[in-house]
């Protein structure tokens, strides 16, 4: 895990009215917590974005979400069945490259103010990221159904026992690396 402290300053708020409520509070968070991602030997090749994505991202005008071609695999993963191992291991892939993307980003504006452009950058890659995420959660949430099946915790309310392994399936897909070969599950 690469953990990488963020010493780039947030743009002052009045300079944010651009930026959606949800955006707002997303700028809030990239520049309070540090910036994480798994690293893998894919990144460090030329021209990874484009083996990875299909193709080099775009940011349309104005924009805070990249213009994602349908073969890019964004949006027809985590339909709600489990991930073949190829599958599972190229979303992790982009999911992890799409956060060192949003680190690395911050890191050249270490000491001073983002701009405007670079800013809707950042967001485009961190929503990216949250996309993956999210797809990575929803093919392995019947995981966290089972597992809470077969657990008795005597005097837990059901829910906050599913509620914990959703927030632990979370914090497990952040961390898992799947360059070591194994599979998430």
């Amino acid at each position: 895990m690469v953990t990488i402290r963020v010493e780039a300053t947030p743009p002052p708020a009045a300079s944010l009215g651009w930026l959606d409520a949800a955006d707002r509070f997303l700028v809030e968070k990239l520049f309070q917590d540090p910036a994480e991602y798994v690293d893998h030997p894919v990144f460090h090749e030329p021209r990874a974005e484009q083996k990875l994505f299909g193709r080099r991202s775009v940011l349309p005008a104005g924009s805070t979400y990249f213009a994602e071609p349908e073969r890019c695999g964004l949006h027809d993963g985590g339909r709600g069945g489990p991930l073949d191992a190829n599958s599972e291991r190229r979303l992790f892939q982009r999911f992890n490259y799409a956060r060192m993307r949003v680190a690395r980003l911050l890191q050249r504006y270490r000491g001073c103010c983002v701009p405007q452009p670079a800013l809707r950058l950042v967001l485009a890659w961190l929503h990216r990221a949250l996309i993956l995420r999210g797809q990575l959660a929803q093919a392995n949430i019947a995981l966290v159904a089972a597992m809470a099946k077969r657990s008795r915790f005597g005097g837990l309310d059901p829910n906050e026992v599913i509620s914990a392994g959703n927030y632990a399936l979370l914090r497990s897909i952040d961390r898992f690396d799947c360059s070591r070969g194994f599979k998430f599950s």
